[in-house]
């Protein structure tokens, strides 16, 4: 950071994205940018159709399909990649799942805010028509609903990016070979006429830096389980 871009940035953030992406990347932050004091907010109940108001000391992730409105200008980070995962736990208890038809009466976890949109999508993607995505669990954010799966509860479709640890760790497996489904988009909304943009853009590049890191991540991790990175289905 060059001399008096010195401040303080207030970032709005998904209670997931905060928990399981950048609370462990805060160490490595403070080390690129230690003139930096981010300020991070989480948004609990924020849907993925609302409209976003930001101060102009702010920016703002937001998951959701597009952005329809032109107060802030927005920024494409990435897209969820979708898969089915599941505890080895449960899989013991239940059954094994070798296939999609073989998800017909298991436990499915959902998050609350959004209805069973990942669910729905990954299905229709799929052709799966005899999955019934309106029962299972519920919990209120995806940070939960991975803890459910990894404890036991049911089978979740989970962005690849939230879950990787715990798939490297064993906690979780993506149960038989599919394809990627596209789910929703992570934007970056900011205001353009804002005096702290040296503090944004430092912060951008920061973070535009970690997300290609770990599509690399992903995509070797992907590669080295047998799946084809190219093979995707739209979902969302």
């Amino acid at each position: 950071m060059r001399s008096g871009q010195t401040g303080q940035l207030r970032l709005q953030a998904p209670p997931t994205f905060a928990c399981r992406w950048l609370i462990p990347r805060m160490e490595q932050l403070h080390n690129s940018l230690p003139k930096l004091s981010l300020h991070i907010e989480t948004t609990w109940l924020r849907s993925i159709h609302d409209h976003i108001q930001a101060e102009t000391n702010q920016l703002v992730i937001h998951a959701c399909i597009n952005y329809p409105f032109n107060n802030l200008h927005a920024e494409l980070l990435r897209k969820e990649s979708l898969f089915v995962m599941v505890s080895p736990r449960y899989m013991a208890r239940h059954g094994d799942i070798d296939c999609a038809k073989d998800l017909v009466g298991k436990t499915l976890i959902h998050t609350r805010v959004d209805g069973h949109i990942h669910w729905e999508a990954w299905a229709k993607a799929m052709g799966e028509e005899a999955l019934d995505t309106s029962k299972g669990y519920e919990f209120e954010t995806l940070d939960m609903a991975l803890s459910a799966a990894e404890n036991g509860l049911g089978v979740l479709v989970c962005d690849l990016l939230f879950a990787l640890n715990a798939l490297r760790n064993g906690r979780l497996v993506i149960p038989f070979k599919m394809p990627i489904v596209t789910g929703l988009r992570y934007l970056l909304l900011r205001h353009l006429n804002s005096s702290y943009q040296p503090l944004q853009q430092n912060y951008r590049q920061w973070l535009q830096q970690q997300i290609h890191q770990d599509n690399q991540d992903m995509a070797e991790y992907l590669t080295e389980l047998g799946f084809d990175n190219q093979d995707q289905r739209k979902g969302i």
